[in-house]
């Protein structure tokens, strides 16, 4: 085995030990992508992943200089199913279980030989894997937390009814027994809401609304959350 070879294959085995440290989603195809490029010795390299919503493939990582116009050889490689190689560039999908997620493009200036193709598709069902499995987690707790919610609204709305005598007159244990009823929910729901915030984190599609915060009123409603 010539040290080329051997180093190949060492950096195969390191990616396949840090895809599978347990990174969420966006960690994942950071990794994903900065492997790629460290694996194939390439200056530029583009990540494209399939928006299940749109159908389409958008970039998600970028990694160097005008590396822009690779997209266009990775999305080629997604919607073919099949690697792209041309010279100094290159393309291969990634494929998950229900078919192509995704596609890494790299380039360089020297040649890429035939081998550096297979290492780069091998890596490729390797990060593919690592995503997939990413993907699968982040549906399943948006299916959870949607599911979630529905009973919550419902009760919480019968709760109210009951509350403001609508159906009858209410006694004032009564009331105290849905207003217990009521804060229970919301807390579920502030529970739901936290999940699916750590579900977006995971992924890399949180977004945060940063402006000023009136500290005693937030001490104030966790201390009352905790009641």
């Amino acid at each position: 085995m010539t040290a080329p070879d051997r180093q190949r294959l060492l950096t195969l085995l390191e990616a396949s030990r840090a895809l599978g440290a347990g990174a969420g989603l966006a960690e994942t195809l950071a990794r994903t992508l900065d492997t790629a490029v460290r694996l194939t010795a390439a200056d530029r390299g583009v990540l494209v992943l399939l928006n299940k919503a749109t159908g389409a493939f958008d970039v998600r990582e970028v990694r160097g200089a005008d590396a822009e116009p690779l997209a266009g050889l990775a999305h080629e490689a997604a919607h073919g199913g099949e690697s792209r190689a041309n010279g100094s560039v290159m393309a291969t999908p990634l494929r998950g279980r229900a078919g192509v997620i995704g596609a890494v493009a790299v380039d360089r200036t020297a040649p890429f030989a035939a081998d550096d193709l297979i290492s780069f598709e091998i890596f490729a069902n390797q990060a593919a894997i690592a995503v997939d499995a990413n993907l699968a987690k982040s549906e399943f707790v948006s299916t959870v937390t949607h599911e979630l919610r529905l009973p919550m609204t419902s009760i919480k709305g019968y709760t109210d009814l009951l509350r403001g005598g609508m159906v009858g007159p209410v006694s004032d244990m009564q009331k105290q027994l849905l207003d217990t009823v009521r804060n229970n929910v919301d807390w579920m729901n502030g529970l739901i809401s936290d999940l699916s915030d750590i579900s977006k984190l995971d992924a890399g599609r949180l977004k945060l609304d940063i402006g000023p915060v009136d500290v005693a009123e937030t001490i104030h409603a966790a201390v009352s959350a905790q009641r």
